[in-house]
């Protein structure tokens, strides 16, 4: 099983948000176009983290890609749909390479596959706090050969911080936060 979550921890290891600790200062009845506007933000990233995450996947059936994309269909959202017979970016196995995947034609590409990989994907949606899970058998050995799903996770943190520091920037604009630095002492 293959366990994603945009906030905390993963296999183990605890990465720090300090996005969220900003945004929970400003979390009360007072700033809900700010939450509102939080919450919109990281579901967009999310999206662009799931995106990049069947970019990088290396398997051509189109299942294992298929099982990162529950959350985006539940949310109408179809932008990954160009990238599912697209060869990865980080390249194409030799198998895949055999079957025809790196000229583009597909290889083992499947409809009934990627069917079969949105009833193994899962996942927990709630406000700033996305679980993403493959239940795909063969995810995690991909993932040991290929470490494409950590590459995505990588990318994936910088974007959620870029996308936060451009959100905080314009949210203090719109007077949805004060101008002050949160993490400065004194009031806000």
């Amino acid at each position: 099983m293959i366990r994603i979550e945009t906030v905390a921890e993963f296999r183990g290891v605890s990465i720090p948000n300090p996005q969220l600790a900003t945004m929970a200062k400003y979390f009360d009845q007072e700033h809900e176009a700010f939450v509102k506007g939080a919450a919109l933000v990281h579901r967009k990233t999310v999206f662009q983290v799931l995106t990049r995450i069947i970019r990088l996947c290396n398997v051509d059936t189109g299942r294992l890609r298929g099982s990162f994309t529950p959350l985006m269909d539940k949310w109408g959202f179809k932008g990954y749909e160009a990238y599912m017979k697209q060869p990865p970016l980080a390249g194409t196995t030799k198998k895949a390479q055999k079957r025809g995947y790196a000229s583009g034609q597909g290889g083992g590409y499947s409809e009934a596959e990627v069917n079969k990989g949105k009833v193994l994907g899962q996942f927990i949606d709630a406000v700033l706090n996305t679980t993403i899970t493959s239940n795909v058998a063969y995810a995690s050995d991909v993932n040991f050969k290929s470490y494409f799903l950590s590459a995505a996770l990588i990318w994936g943190d910088n974007q959620y911080k870029r996308n936060f520091e451009n959100y905080f920037k314009a949210a203090a604009k719109r007077g949805w936060i004060p101008e002050q630095n949160p993490n400065e002492e004194g009031e806000a």
